[in-house]
């Protein structure tokens, strides 16, 4: 998750570039009946393409072209129309083609850079039903990105051999560690010098892929090309980094004189590797979201200088210095002497600590105070002290106001719904028996998501109570203190998308221990199932599979298959299972679950086999396992139909007694592989229940 955060867009290690995407072309034109298609097909491809570019505006587009008096085609086929197209700052020219054929639509796309000429192509995709048209544009648009990654540029050959990779998890020897701790760098610049310190005992490998680099050459006659005045200087390789260094976020606060790694956006949980920036100011909303790893001790006045350099306004050439400035070299050298580093921040909290934790959410309209429910929405509370931590939410609006019903914030960018600094991985939490009174927090989801799989950062408070949210929204905490001010915020004049007139932000949010006792008693009540304590008997206990197609309720055979049913609870209660997709189809005959792979979990323990003398009919699921005896783990099936061959090889532990025909719809889909691998990945979450 952390990587998704870039909660300081000025802080990037540069804007995204700029490309345009013309209509496809569609050949042959006569035979279309559907002439948007082609602008239709653009459309959905540049939803993908904004992951890693921004996209011309199409109205931009078209008016360059008919200013210049050239027809979309020609940027297809005519070469100094392509070239041209540079005029608008774009990098590169990304267009596809659509061809009816006799047996359906041929999709395809290609990636021109438009300085180098080097392009890339997708394989051709076959379009058959029009109703797949959305799902194959999009498809096609990943795969480009898939295709352009390798395209990265090399790091210079100076680039030491030893220089860390993914696969380098260990720690540093300590020698190496201590010798990085006598490391001393100056930086002779075109302003003057200043010298810095490091940190490997927080950032070892970016602290040994730094002095890499600097005594190899690398940033030699390099400029500074970032510059945002009062806050950072900015240098480094603007290319895409070939050596991925893993993010290393620590407690080193982001004050006047830190060194920080910029992030690597295009690949996930990685820093850029060879670009880093000074701040010259307290930066408090950066703290531990880039990886600090050294300290200016000598000639801060030189980074101010640098800092106070005449910058462009224009966007495309933004915090980008007027005048050239430049690392002349870098002296590598090794000094006994110490320095006072900046006092550490305070350790994190965690889940651990929840039970003890409450929100404190300034606004301009006063302050609220929230607790939370751990037990009852573990990833929830998780993921939002750890957002809250990060300063995420200082600073937002609220950014959905309805008297009586809700106040709604954590959108970065509420006006622009393409923009990328939000965390995009989902969380997936299934609701809990709590409800949505008022002063219940819950998290936002869209009305289209399935149940289970909520927005990462936007969360809503009740102003009301709001029953017709139970069990589709998941509470994970509560006001206590500053209802009021919420009533306050709900009252102010909005638009008509329920957003004010007048922002009202949240000024900082601090996430405090609970000193003395709970200030708080309203516990939430239960619905119709209620989650199944610990020491529940597992004959009393069913589980809901909530998937992305609906849900599968199982009963147990605790007395017949005991160590089974028990593995299965087991998982099942400490979240193994929630993330995961199913990720074996046989079609028309059983579905399969339960692969820690699907959600990054470790393998686990196997368990006996077990003679549960129940047969395999219809409905029944079993534990799945190699060929070899008492080798099953995690992975589980459902029967979607009778199946007496696997009566005696695998173990039947459950069966299913609501939702058959969700497993059916599963099981009816088609495979792309001799392995059974569905074609879409159907997520899913299992939450033990009580029955009533």
């Amino acid at each position: 998750m952390l990587s998704a955060i870039a909660l300081s867009a000025e802080v990037d290690e540069q804007d995204k570039p700029l490309i345009a995407v013309p209509d496809f072309m569609l050949k042959p034109a006569d035979k279309f009946d559907d002439k948007d298609m082609g602008v239709l097909a653009t459309s959905m491809v540049s939803k993908v393409l904004e992951q890693k570019f921004e996209i011309l505006e199409r109205s931009k587009l078209l008016k360059w072209l008919e200013e210049n008096g050239i027809a979309q085609k020609q940027l297809f086929t005519d070469g100094e129309a392509i070239k041209k197209i540079a005029e608008l700052g774009c990098t590169a020219l990304v267009s596809g083609v659509i061809t009816k054929r006799a047996d359906g639509y041929e999709l395809r796309l290609s990636y021109m850079d438009l300085q180098s000429g080097k392009s890339v192509v997708t394989e051709p995709s076959l379009l058959k039903e029009t109703g797949d048209f959305t799902n194959s544009c999009r498809e096609l648009a990943r795969q480009l990105l898939d295709k352009l990654e390798p395209e990265r540029t090399p790091e210079p050959t100076t680039t030491p051999a030893n220089t860390p990779n993914v696969e380098d998890k260990g720690l540093l020897p300590q020698e190496a560690i201590e010798k990085l701790e006598r490391t001393s760098l100056t930086f002779e610049t075109s302003k003057g010098s200043f010298t810095m310190r490091l940190f490997p005992r927080e950032a070892p490998y970016t602290c040994r892929n730094f002095v890499n680099k600097c005594s190899g050459g690398f940033y030699d006659n390099m400029p500074f090309h970032r510059v945002i005045p009062g806050r950072i200087v900015q240098a480094g390789k603007s290319d895409r980094p070939v050596v991925e260094i893993p993010n290393e976020f620590n407690d080193h606060p982001h004050v006047a004189g830190t060194v920080s790694m910029a992030r690597n956006p295009y690949t996930k949980d990685y820093s850029h590797g060879s670009q880093f920036f000074i701040s010259v100011d307290r930066l408090g909303k950066l703290d531990r979201n880039f990886t600090v790893f050294g300290h200016v001790v000598e000639g801060m006045e030189t980074v101010l200088e640098l800092n106070n350099v005449p910058v462009h306004e224009e966007r495309e050439k933004r915090y980008q210095p007027v005048e050239e400035v430049l690392i002349k070299t870098v002296k590598v050298t090794e000094t006994d002497a110490e320095f006072d580093a900046p006092k550490m921040l305070p350790p994190m909290f965690t889940l651990q600590d929840a039970e003890g934790l409450y929100a404190r959410i300034e606004t301009d309209r006063g302050v609220i105070k929230m607790r939370f429910f751990p037990s009852k929405a573990p990833k929830l509370v998780a993921n939002f002290i750890d957002l809250a931590q990060r300063h995420f939410y200082d600073g937002l609006i609220w950014h959905r106001v309805i008297p009586g019903f809700v106040i709604q914030t954590g959108d970065p960018a509420p006006n622009n719904p393409s923009v990328n600094n939000a965390p995009i991985d989902s969380v997936r939490q299934l609701p809990s028996d709590l409800k949505h009174v008022r002063g219940a927090v819950a998290m936002a989801k869209r009305a289209d998501t399935p149940r289970g799989i909520h927005s990462t950062s936007q969360f809503y408070i009740c102003l009301d109570d709001l029953p017709k949210l139970d069990g589709e929204y998941a509470v994970f905490g509560q006001v206590f203190e500053g209802m009021e001010v919420a009533d306050a915020i709900s009252e102010v004049q909005t638009d008509p998308r329920d957003m004010p007139l007048k922002p009202v932000r949240i000024i900082r949010m601090d996430i405090r221990k609970i000193e003395g006792h709970k200030p708080w008693k309203d516990e939430a009540g239960g619905m119709e199932l209620v989650p199944a304590e610990p020491n529940t008997p597992h004959k009393d206990i069913v589980a809901v599979i909530d998937t992305d197609m609906g849900e599968i309720w199982l009963d147990f055979y605790p007395d017949k298959a005991p160590l089974t049913v028990a593995n299965f609870m087991k998982l099942a209660r400490r979240g193994f299972y929630d993330g995961m997709y199913v990720h074996r189809v046989s079609t028309g005959q059983i579905i399969q679950m339960g692969n820690p792979e699907t959600n990054g979990q470790k393998q686990v323990d196997t368990i006996k086999d077990e003679d549960s003398g129940l047969a395999h009919y219809e409905g029944t699921v079993a534990m799945a396992k190699k060929s070899a005896p008492h080798t099953a783990t995690s992975q589980f099936f459902v029967n979607l139909r009778d199946n007496m061959q696997y009566n005696e090889n695998y173990t039947v532990f459950a069966r299913v007694i609501k939702g058959m025909e969700v497993a059916k719809k599963i099981g009816s889909m088609r495979v792309t592989d001799m392995k059974g691998t569905p074609e879409k990945k159907v997520y899913f979450t299992i939450r033990l229940m009580r029955k009533r």
